[in-house]
């Protein structure tokens, strides 16, 4: 407390005087208040990067004089990204007696997280899934300005066999537990029809007999993702008659989106050998006495380059017999068709 003295001196009129003296102690004992308009003592922020300093009141002691306060002392529930930040100011009159102004923040994150920067693609299409790879991500961030990871990506769609959509969805979750999802879906569209891989193989041939058009050498043919195709049994098709023309073997590679590719194999079958005699060889001449005993003479086999059996036209008769001698021909063709 604080001590005043005061002293007093009376004169009467005789010029007389007596002293006398007050002693006043000063000692608050009220202690420092707010003036003015009230300021608030809350508010709610959605990071604690506004949990700033807040407005302070003015502070007197009982006696009029304006009161500075001490630095804050911080408190509250505040973890991770939500909770309380309480600032309490000390003011202190000269006597020790205080006045606590105390200012709570709650820091409540309701905002989601979104993206930032420019935004990056949502879906593509694609003829493979293999194609159908992890797609680049955007920045996300909560509503304070933290970059936040995805958890590993959810996957879904539509895709059977080789065809439908393939679809990634992201989840970045803030700390207090609010979502941004991104989805990026994946088109699988097979345009490109299957194809020859690897050498060319033949495409036509040339042969003389029917039985050797045989089934030909196939290539390898794949679907625009790779995967190898089995052809359907062949169409057979051509201008082939009796012994001569073309004969077609027609084989069609589906893929699974029902994308072909036809293979064609074309023989010509053209004979260019004659016919010829098979077996033992059989006498092309003997002499006689009488032209009676010129008759028809025993025949080869003949056969055609096909290995089909001839039988001849009727014989073609000459020679140089005249009255009783001379020669007699028999002269047979075996023409093959």
């Amino acid at each position: 407390p604080e001590t005043v003295t005061r002293t007093y001196q009376i004169f009467d009129n005789a010029g007389n005087s007596n002293t006398c003296q007050q002693l006043i102690i000063i000692e608050p004992t009220t202690p420092p208040g707010e003036v003015g308009g009230p300021v608030a003592t809350s508010s709610t922020v959605e990071c604690a990067a506004d949990a700033v300093a807040p407005a302070l009141p003015v502070v007197q002691d009982v006696c009029g004089n304006v009161l500075a306060p001490a630095a804050p002392v911080m408190s509250g529930t505040y973890v991770d990204c939500e909770g309380t930040i309480i600032y309490t100011y000390t003011y202190t009159d000269c006597s020790g007696l205080t006045y606590d102004f105390v200012y709570t923040y709650t820091v409540d994150i309701t905002t989601p997280p979104a993206e930032v920067g420019g935004p990056v693609a949502t879906s593509s299409t694609v003829e493979c899934a293999a194609d159908a790879v992890a797609p680049a991500l955007p920045e996300v961030q909560d509503v304070c300005g933290t970059v936040l990871a995805p958890a590993a990506p959810v996957m879904s769609g539509t895709y059977v066999d080789c065809e439908g959509t393939i679809s990634y969805t992201y989840t970045y979750t803030d700390c207090s537990g609010l979502t941004y999802d991104f989805v990026y879906t994946y088109t699988v569209d097979i345009t490109t029809p299957p194809a020859e891989v690897g050498g060319p193989v033949a495409t036509s041939s040339t042969v003389e007999c029917a039985a050797d058009a045989v089934a030909p050498v196939l290539p390898v043919v794949q679907d625009v993702c790779g995967n190898v195709l089995a052809p359907a049994a062949p169409v057979m098709s051509g201008t082939y008659v009796d012994c001569e023309g073309t004969i077609i073997y027609t084989y069609t590679y589906t893929d699974c989106s029902g994308l072909t590719y036809d293979f064609v194999y074309t023989y010509t079958v053209d004979i260019t050998t004659p016919p010829a005699e098979v077996g033992g060889p059989v006498a092309t001449s003997s002499t006689v006495e009488c032209a009676a005993d010129a008759v028809a003479p025993a025949l080869p086999v003949v056969q055609d380059v096909c290995g089909n059996v001839l039988a001849p036209a009727a014989p073609v008769m000459s020679g140089t017999y005249v009255d009783c001698e001379g020669s007699l021909l028999y002269t047979s063709d075996a023409a093959d068709e």
